[in-house]
């Protein structure tokens, strides 16, 4: 497609802490290889580079992370990274991209999209979806892409949008990670889509959203915007920490300006290590051998590629090695890890984080 009236914005922040130990503070879920070939990040921009121009893909990302995003987008051709002096979730993200970019450019549109999730598409097919996005947000709507659910999955947002399988439809309702009689419900009612967090707007449409469903997050925004060339800390600091979801997706779905289009491809959010294993067959891995043990993986990191494993008589265990840590979990508990996380420095292996 490239078309370069159009923006890209990748957001590459989060720690990806149900993904530990291959996820750390300073090597978090985007910077991460977990069998694609590359890290997370590095795919997300060349999908942007398929949609236009490398001086039209913007990176945010957090202070600690920018120099090896940097030197990543570099790479590609990329050397918009916007760096965010601390992290105050998407909406105060993507409202900081969306005025610089409208400063430049006031007609723009804009794609933003995940840097940490994998998808498995042709060109052809990413584009057009993407293209159909765009024209929704020429019109005025913002535009989210939904992910037909293929399981009743309690890790992954919902949008409502019945009639969605005829084209681009209005959203009803977006529904938090639901439980898993819920989920089922959703799946055997037809009319939800997992959320993809891709979404699409034209900048002047994005701010006066931001104006009337979060006009702090906007004027704080614009605060620390002000004082100079660079981002003001200490204003940013003060500006509300809230995900875009809740910050406008939400009230602008209730009053009908939002607007999903089915993204039929292969998609997944690696949040949890149960998600990878899934996607990966990781129980395919070489250097393990599984005996009354089914459903049990493993991820192994390249530095420790001379080890192998033996898993009996064990069913859906995950272990994870890192070379300086051995992570040993049921499927079941991988998407509880934060608290596991959250003990780490208690038991002093502060290192490990």
């Amino acid at each position: 497609m490239n078309t370069p009236s159009a923006h890209v914005v990748v957001l590459a922040g989060g720690s990806g802490t149900r993904l530990w130990p291959a996820s750390r503070h300073d090597r978090p879920k985007f910077l991460l290889d977990l069998g694609t070939g590359e890290p997370l990040l590095e795919s997300a921009i060349r999908r942007a580079l398929s949609l236009t121009s490398p001086d039209h893909v913007h990176v945010v990302t957090g202070a600690g992370h920018e120099a090896q995003t940097r030197a990543m987008a570099k790479r590609l051709g990329v050397t918009s990274v916007i760096t965010e002096p601390s992290a105050r979730d998407t909406a105060p993200a993507l409202c900081l991209a969306t005025i610089l970019i409208a400063q430049a450019e006031p007609e723009a549109v804009i794609i933003s999209t995940p840097a940490d999730h994998v998808i498995e598409t042709d060109d052809d097919r990413w584009n057009d979806t993407m293209s159909t996005m765009l024209a929704v947000a020429r019109g005025g709507d913002v535009a989210c892409m939904g992910i037909p659910a293929t399981r009743p999955d309690t890790a992954y947002g919902y949008i409502q949008a019945p009639g969605s399988e005829n084209g681009p439809t209005r959203v009803t309702s977006f529904k938090e990670k639901p439980d898993l009689a819920t989920a089922q419900n959703y799946l055997s009612a037809g009319d939800y889509l997992w959320n993809s967090a891709i979404m699409s707007w034209s900048a002047q449409s994005f701010l006066q959203q931001m104006a009337i469903h979060a006009p702090t997050v906007l004027s704080g925004v614009q605060e620390a915007m002000a004082v100079s060339d660079q981002i003001d800390s200490d204003a940013w600091a003060r500006v509300p920490r809230i995900a875009v979801d809740y910050a406008l997706l939400e009230p602008a779905a209730a009053a009908g300006g939002v607007v999903v289009v089915r993204g039929s491809f292969d998609w997944e959010d690696f949040g949890t290590w149960d998600a990878w294993a899934n996607r990966t067959q990781a129980e395919l891995h070489p250097h393990l051998m599984t005996v009354q043990a089914e459903g049990s993986v493993l991820h192994a990191d390249p530095a420790v590629s001379g080890r192998r494993y033996t898993i009996f008589g064990l069913q859906d265990v995950i272990v994870v090695d890192t070379g300086d840590a051995v992570l040993i979990t049921s499927r079941e508990h991988s998407a509880n890890l934060k608290e596991l996380v959250a003990r780490i420095s208690d038991h002093g292996w502060g290192d490990l984080l």
